[in-house]
């Protein structure tokens, strides 16, 4: 009986065996901790972050300006658009003044964009697009996407005069 159990760990196919049983044991347990770990950082950020509590010039605080933009867009007055449009009217040339206008961008971008069905919708992701990078940090306001989408907005502006 001992010599057949010596027989049986020596064979090639029982250790591949006993490897994949591992491997699915770890797997499993792998992509359940991790879902559960999104599910509760995702809940987190949705029910106790606010801005105060986001580090700034951060993908999440683009993310949470944007989300925010996207949940208020569903119940938006045209004054409410008028007040996004005429912030980006006034701050075409200084979106990049500081962190609270180029937020304020952000934000009222996203607004326009998730709201509108036209030009005021191209407007919007025009300025998302051209303020978030330099936001985080990740592009220059002289690099030339930068460059592309402020002259997007201006020619959005003009044509809705």
């Amino acid at each position: 009986m001992e010599e057949k159990k010596k027989k049986i760990f020596k064979k090639w196919w029982f250790w591949v065996i006993i490897i994949i049983i591992l491997a699915g044991i770890a797997g499993n347990g792998n992509s359940n901790n991790n879902t559960s770990t999104e599910n509760i950082s995702t809940t987190s950020t949705k029910a106790t972050d606010s801005i105060e509590t986001i580090e700034p010039n951060t993908s999440k605080m683009v993310d949470h300006l944007i989300r925010k933009a996207k949940n208020d867009s569903n119940s938006i007055t045209e004054e409410q658009k008028n007040v996004a449009l005429d912030f980006i009217k006034n701050n075409v040339d200084n979106l990049f003044k500081d962190n609270k206008t180029m937020e304020d961008a952000i934000y009222y971008g996203a607004l326009l964009e998730y709201s509108c069905n036209d030009n005021l919708k191209e407007l919007g992701m025009d300025t998302v697009q051209a303020v978030k990078y330099v936001y985080r940090n990740v592009e220059k306001i002289e690099d030339i996407s930068t460059q592309e989408n402020l002259k997007q907005i201006t020619k959005n502006l003009n044509s809705l005069q």
